[in-house]
């Protein structure tokens, strides 16, 4: 039987982004420079959307209530 899914989190009030589907690895490569250019980043990407809505005036807002 095979293991959980691993998924990618991100938390609105934190904006601690959790890249599980994305191997440490490739993290590593990305943030230092060195991922290929074949390496699909779908995954950091669809996070990013995540952290800059998460950094909105509105949500900034929402979360002083």
């Amino acid at each position: 039987m095979a293991g959980p899914i691993a998924r990618s989190t991100f938390s609105l009030r934190t904006g601690r982004a959790v890249l599980g589907s994305m191997p440490a690895e490739t993290q590593l490569d990305l943030a230092v420079g060195r991922l290929a250019e074949t390496e699909p980043i779908d995954p950091i990407a669809h996070e990013l959307v995540h952290h800059d809505a998460a950094n909105s005036p509105v949500n900034i807002a929402l979360l002083d209530r």
